[in-house]
């Protein structure tokens, strides 16, 4: 598994920018990960179409790689998806109910075989990050007020 891990990671980032219906795409990634995992994600908003720019692809792949965080932070409860738009961006807010990130983690997440996990790679979150920005976009990592950790992954608005 660890070879096909490194093999994904060092593999050419899906290249090209495009308009993407967030709430359909993130609805489909939802969809691919509740098909291998036992956790559910629940998924709230949007109320209408948000249309975003980025890479489709690059969204799809970091957005699986931040659930996969959120189940194996999350002790399996349910993850929060959150889809809408602020400040000129579409936002996806990934929130687990685990014990959030951190203060090491928060300020090493994105360093590349950083992890808390044994047997884990730490290339997760290094890799959303750099798919997210090369497609325009930001990531941000956050303790939720609620509780548990979240990822806040934010695309221009189209147009």
């Amino acid at each position: 598994g660890a070879l096909a891990d490194i093999e994904f990671f060092l593999g050419t980032p899906p290249q090209g920018k495009t308009e993407i219906d967030l709430g359909e795409t993130v609805r489909e990634v939802i969809a691919d990960f509740s098909a291998t995992s036992s956790t559910r994600p629940k998924q709230r908003g949007p109320r209408r179409p948000v249309h975003v720019t980025g890479n489709p692809e690059a969204l799809k792949d970091a957005l699986f790689l931040v659930l996969h965080n959120a189940e194996q932070f999350g002790e399996g409860r349910p993850i929060d998806v959150v889809v809408r738009v602020e400040e000129g961006h579409g936002r996806v807010h990934v929130r687990d109910r685990g014990r959030g990130f951190s203060a090491e983690a928060l300020s090493r997440a994105y360093d590349p075989f950083y992890t808390t996990v044994e047997g884990n790679l730490g290339l997760g979150l290094a890799h959303a990050r750099q798919l997210i920005e090369d497609s325009g976009g930001k990531i941000r990592l956050l303790n939720s007020e609620r509780g548990g950790g979240e990822v806040e992954i934010g695309l221009p608005l189209d147009g």
